[in-house]
């Protein structure tokens, strides 16, 4: 093969890459959508495992998707598919049905962002335990809820509290999700519902309070209604979720967006501690 052949072989990696350099960071909360899809979805967070840096968002999202088929960013206000991201790496098909999660391997150049918004801040990584959700202490947005955010393709800001379903089944089309599951509800002072279509795939973190950093929660993966409760958002607790991507998969949230992770996690052990001691918890 001559030179030429070579540099025609190259040239499209070539132009990809020189386009990624010029094109917007993406961010979590971005749209994204599989190539040749009808409905879009959000970019939740970034997961590492190892080396491996991968885009987690619901495997509804990528429905029908192939092994490697391309994913691409999806531009909510202009409806329309943009550049591609990375290509769709398959979970077991039982763990994509079960936890509706599913994740993404980015491209070569595509500049892809881990961080969230500034308001977020800070940030531990280490995610919320689900144990400890019906007895939090804070700002209560209803009965047994924890204050949450998370960030939507179709809605920027969403803003609400968390419960834990422990016992129920919940059915979402084809797929049925057993407990421990998350509820949220929008914040009261917030007229609108927590989400709307195309949030799904968003990681809901809880609210950063004095004493407390953010820390992941779950991955949103339906808008749901029921009589008891009128709509509400339904996610996937995260501590289900990272076990299944791989061994030692964590949340990246952005290195310059949160504290010391070591330090944050001992400093959220010994106020746990003074809490028990005072009678607190």
């Amino acid at each position: 093969m001559n030179s030429w052949a070579l540099a025609l072989l190259f040239l499209p990696l070539l132009l990809s890459w020189l386009l990624g350099l010029f094109s917007r960071r993406m961010l979590p909360g971005d749209g994204i959508v599989l190539d040749g899809g009808s409905g879009y979805g959000t970019f939740g967070c970034i997961v590492r495992q190892g080396r491996e840096r991968f885009i987690l968002t619901a495997a509804h999202v990528l429905e029908g998707a192939e092994p490697g088929q391309r994913v691409r960013r999806f531009d909510v206000p202009r409806l329309r598919p943009e550049r591609v991201i990375g290509s769709f790496e398959p979970l077991k098909r039982e763990v994509m049905n079960a936890l509706d999660c599913a994740i993404v391997k980015p491209r070569f150049g595509a500049r892809i962002g881990s961080s969230f918004p500034r308001e977020f801040e800070p940030i531990c990584d280490e995610p919320f335990p689900m144990k400890d959700l019906r007895f939090v202490h804070g700002v209560m947005v209803h009965d047994h809820a924890k204050a949450v955010r998370a960030v939507g393709a179709k809605t920027p800001r969403m803003v609400g509290g968390a419960s834990c379903e422990a016992y129920a089944r919940l059915k979402v089309d084809q797929l049925e999700f057993e407990p421990p599951l998350i509820v949220i509800k929008s914040d009261y002072s917030n007229e609108t519902d927590f989400c709307a279509g195309g949030d799904s795939g968003a990681l809901v973190l809880t609210m950063a309070e004095p004493e407390f950093p953010a820390r992941p929660l779950g991955l949103l993966v339906a808008r749901l209604k029921t009589e008891q409760i009128g709509w509400f958002g339904l996610a996937i607790p995260i501590e289900r979720i990272l076990p299944q991507i791989g061994k030692g998969a964590k949340i990246d949230s952005g290195a310059g967006n949160h504290t010391d992770n070591a330090h944050l996690s001992g400093r959220l052990r010994l106020i746990r501690l003074q809490r028990r001691k005072t009678g607190v918890e």
